[in-house]
C-alpha cells in the first residue's frame, strides 16, 4: 500500500455525515465555532445535530442544539 494508492481511496469526512441537516458558515462563525462558542443558525429541519460546512464544502463542525436559534460545536474538525 502506498501513499499514492491510499490518497485515491480517501473519501472527504462530509461523505459520512451526508445523512445529517447541513449550513454553511462564514470565516466569522468558523472562528466562533473554533473557540467553543454557539452561533446563531437557522436549522432547515428539526434536527438534534447540525453539519456545518465552510463555504467550500469542507466539514468544520458538527453542531448540538444550544438554546432556541443557537448551536454550539459538539466536535470540530481541522479544516486545512
Amino acid at each position: 500500500l502506498t501513499s499514492e494508492v491510499l490518497a485515491t481511496q480517501l473519501q472527504p469526512p462530509s461523505v459520512a455525515v451526508a445523512g445529517l441537516p447541513s449550513v454553511v458558515i462564514d470565516d466569522r462563525e468558523f472562528r466562533t465555532l473554533n473557540f467553543g462558542q454557539a452561533i446563531e443558525k437557522s436549522s432547515p429541519a428539526e434536527t438534534e445535530e447540525l453539519v456545518a460546512l465552510t463555504a467550500d464544502g469542507r466539514l468544520a463542525s458538527i453542531l448540538e442544539p444550544a438554546g432556541k436559534g443557537r448551536w454550539k460545536p459538539k466536535h470540530n474538525f481541522a479544516v486545512t
